[in-house]
């Protein structure tokens, strides 16, 4: 498992502490389903009472999906558990949420392996708001925002 976040100054909100474990868990899970890789992208959504998520990953300077990266088990069966564990923490952090913070709706999370370093985007304002758009849109907009 990675590091969760730490600051010096002061210590975690509750909060800050679930987001740091849940990133790290998806995150973990990710390098698991494919170890060899250089970054590692998750996107969720939770929305409209609906979570859904979907990785990608940059391998050898390539944007791949789950689909299409080197992993040792690429069966239906293991991509089903792996976006079920990431949903299953985007649940935690919702559990997690008080009324001093909006739960998130989107969350953009890009690992670095080589720098370790994560830069995660949280969204608190819905981006479904048109039904005409999917999780699955808003997953293969940001791919393309963020390819090498």
């Amino acid at each position: 498992m990675l590091d969760a976040p730490q600051r010096d100054s002061e210590p975690l909100s509750a909060l800050e502490e679930v987001l740091g474990t849940a990133v790290s868990e998806m995150v973990s899970a990710a390098l698991e389903y494919a170890p060899q890789v250089d970054e590692v992208l998750i996107y969720f959504s939770n929305e409209n009472g609906t979570r859904t998520a979907d990785v990608a990953y940059v391998q050898n300077g390539t944007l791949l999906t789950k689909d299409h990266v080197e992993a040792p088990d690429t069966s239906s069966a293991m991509k089903r558990a792996l976006l079920k564990f990431i949903v299953s923490q985007v649940g935690r952090i919702q559990a997690s949420v008080d009324s001093a913070h909006p739960i998130p709706t989107a969350g953009r999370i890009r690992y670095a392996v080589a720098t370790r370093s994560v830069d995660m985007d949280l969204t608190p304002t819905p981006e479904l708001t048109d039904y005409q758009v999917s999780p699955s849109d808003k997953f293969q907009e940001w791919l393309q925002q963020v390819a090498p």
